[in-house]
C-alpha cells in the first residue's frame, strides 16, 4: 500500500506508460501535420513546374507572336505525336532579305518566313528546327534546295522566351541568281 502511494505521488509506472503514450501521440501528430503541409504544397509545386499557356508576343530584331497551349502535336525529335505543351504559330514574321547588288539581280525585299507549328515544346524548353525549301521535281530534274530558315526557342516556365531565326534562299532572276540572307535575328517573347 505504502508503495502504491508513493507510486502515485511520483508518478509511477501507469504515469510514465501514459507519457510515452502522449509522447508518441504528438510525434504521431506532428508527422500528420508535416505530411499534410507537403501534400497541399506539392500540387502548388507541380502546377508551376510547367510553361504557362497563351499568346506570346515576341519583339527585338523581328516580331511575330505564337502560343503554347497543352495539347497533342508532332514531335521532330522522337518522330511521332506526344501530349504535353506545343508551339502554335499565330503569324509569321516579316523580314528583310538583303540581296547582293548584282546587275540584273533580284533587289532587297521582304518575306514572311514560315516557321514550325503544331510542334511539341520539350521539357527543358528549348526548339530548334531547320526548315528547307526546295524547288518542285520534274520529270527531268530533282528538287533542289534553294532555301533555309532556321529557328530557335528557349521558353522560361514563367511566360518568357527568346530565341532567333535566320533564313537564306536563292533567287532567281531572268539573267542571274543571287543568294539572298537576313542574318541572325534575335527576339524575346512574353506572355
Amino acid at each position: 500500500q505504502a508503495k502504491a502511494d508513493l507510486d502515485g505521488r511520483i508518478g509511477g509506472r501507469g504515469t510514465l506508460k501514459r507519457m510515452a503514450v502522449t509522447k508518441r501521440s504528438f510525434f504521431t501528430l506532428l508527422v500528420a501535420v508535416a505530411l499534410s503541409a507537403a501534400a497541399v504544397a506539392l500540387p502548388a509545386h507541380a502546377k508551376s513546374s510547367g510553361f504557362k499557356t497563351g499568346v506570346y508576343k515576341a519583339t527585338g530584331e523581328v516580331s511575330f507572336s505564337f502560343k503554347v497551349a497543352k495539347s497533342t502535336c508532332y514531335s521532330p525529335a522522337k518522330k511521332k505525336q506526344l501530349k504535353g505543351y506545343c508551339l502554335k504559330m499565330r503569324d509569321l514574321p516579316r523580314v528583310m532579305m538583303d540581296c547582293p547588288d548584282v546587275e540584273g539581280a533580284v533587289k532587297d525585299h521582304e518575306e514572311s518566313l514560315p516557321l514550325p507549328s503544331n510542334v511539341h515544346i520539350p521539357s527543358n524548353g528549348r526548339f530548334n528546327a531547320t526548315l528547307p525549301s526546295y524547288t518542285a521535281p520534274s520529270a527531268s530534274k530533282p528538287a533542289t534546295l534553294i532555301g533555309e530558315t532556321k529557328f530557335s526557342l528557349k521558353l522560361g516556365r514563367k511566360g518568357r522566351g527568346s530565341g532567333s531565326l535566320s533564313s537564306w534562299s536563292d533567287e532567281t532572276s531572268s539573267t542571274v541568281t543571287v543568294r539572298c540572307e537576313t542574318g541572325v535575328k534575335k527576339y524575346s517573347a512574353k506572355r
